[in-house]
């Protein structure tokens, strides 16, 4: 199979490391306008660094991995040659529809992933534009699975409202971690041992989140005594209305994913 990756930032570059043993039997080809993580990203997998995209051969699939704001300029150079190609997007705010009148190909496959597949632990929200062929879009799918947990969604819409809580939610994490932080070295915690108490709390939390048969709020009970330190840090957030001002923290998140799929 024949497949092309067109951008090669921190995200293509993780999802394609960690699919390197999928990918023995395949030829990969990579571009990049400045070639040079394009050159890396090829001598790791055992693939050949396109130099320009008039060279490109036709292609099984191209992963359309460049920010959304080159997506223009990149279409214009790919032309509709390459109409018979899966086109597997992983811009944010791009529609399939968009996708589609741009590059020719009716067969797309949308993504949004996340930063935790860095390392192999992120979520992929995807969908396809119709029927698309069987052990391609598996190959797509075994490429994705290799550095995150995959959601089928089934509409533009729902990808844009999700993005809100998979895609962004490493960031809220990571917010709280620094206030916690922030917060244990007004005691003489040291940040890197402030760090390490917060990201394995983090960690365990959300393994027990994972695989435990009971729901979030039995699993928040089970930490609170009546009247304990947990109950005094969970009754500000209470008072405070934490549930109200994350819900409009996600409404706002929404809008702007929608604004952008507009743009």
């Amino acid at each position: 199979m024949k497949i092309a990756v067109l951008g090669c930032g921190k995200m293509a570059q993780a999802l394609f490391l960690g699919a390197k043993e999928l990918l023995k039997n395949d030829e990969v080809f990579t571009y990049t306008p400045s070639h040079t993580r394009a050159l890396e990203l090829a001598k790791a997998v055992g693939g050949t660094n396109v130099q320009e995209l008039s060279k490109l051969p036709l292609c099984d699939v191209i992963f359309i991995a460049c920010k959304p704001q080159q997506f223009n300029d990149l279409a214009e150079s790919l032309g509709n040659q390459y109409k018979d190609s899966l086109m597997v997007s992983l811009m944010a705010g791009v529609k399939v529809a968009s996708i589609i009148k741009k590059l020719g190909s009716p067969k797309v496959i949308r993504t949004m992933a996340n930063t935790p597949s860095l390392i192999g632990e992120g979520v992929t929200l995807w969908m396809e534009s119709g029927e698309l062929d069987t052990q391609i879009k598996q190959k797509v799918l075994d490429i994705f699975s290799s550095v995150s947990f995959l959601y089928e969604v089934k509409s533009d819409d729902e990808i844009d409202f999700l993005t809100s809580f998979s895609g962004s939610g490493p960031a809220y994490v990571f917010e709280w971690a620094r206030i916690f932080i922030e917060k244990m070295k007004t005691r003489n915690i040291s940040e890197i041992e402030a760090k390490k108490i917060i990201g394995h709390t983090f960690l365990g939390a959300s393994k027990l989140l994972l695989e435990s048969s009971e729901d979030a709020e039995t699993l928040r009970k089970n930490v609170t005594s009546p009247q304990g330190v947990t109950y005094e840090a969970l009754k500000v957030f209470e008072n405070r209305g934490m549930q109200d001002i994350i819900g409009q923290a996600m409404d706002n998140a929404y809008s702007r994913a929608v604004e952008l799929s507009k743009e």
